[in-house]
């Protein structure tokens, strides 16, 4: 998993060994469509799924025959998370659509224990937020390191 803001895409950097790529939240209107089309040509035949659950995230010329989904936030799919979760079935576990769901919308999504834990993370970072993020993806994905191994590495 690899977090960045729609801007950023250009500087996203993709492991050589990543073979599938699924986009989730990075909405047209929110990057310059130059740096959408540079990712487009430097992945495409990694780009397995593009999804964005804002009406206003239209799909670009670059993304033509590949698999698009951009829906309205709703109560059936109100996160991007959501919608991969419909996608890709188990691989996207419900805790995560659940913590998606409530970032996306806290007044409508009541919180979760991984949405509490990434707040605690995040706000104990000082000054190690990109590192902590890192680690705390890990950790949903591979269970390791452990939220202990964490909350260790934030204190010291």
């Amino acid at each position: 998993m690899i977090e960045a803001l729609p801007c950023q895409i250009k500087q996203v950097k993709i492991p050589n060994h990543i073979t599938d790529i699924y986009v989730g939240g990075m909405g047209v209107k929110n990057c310059p469509n130059s740096g959408i089309t540079d990712f487009l040509t430097k992945h495409d035949g990694k780009i397995k799924l593009w999804v964005d659950n804002h009406p206003e995230g239209k799909p670009i010329e670059g993304l033509k025959g590949k698999e698009i989904y951009m829906h309205a936030p709703d109560k059936k799919f109100p996160s991007c998370t959501a919608i991969l979760g419909r996608k890709l079935g188990d691989v996207i576990k419900p805790e995560w659509v659940e913590t998606a769901n409530h970032f996306e919308n806290a007044f409508k999504n009541p919180s979760t224990p991984i949405a509490e834990h990434f707040k605690y993370i995040t706000a104990s970072a000082n000054g190690k937020l990109e590192t902590a993020k890192e680690m705390f993806a890990k950790h949903l994905i591979n269970g390791t390191p452990s939220a202990a191994e964490i909350k260790n590495y934030l204190q010291n």
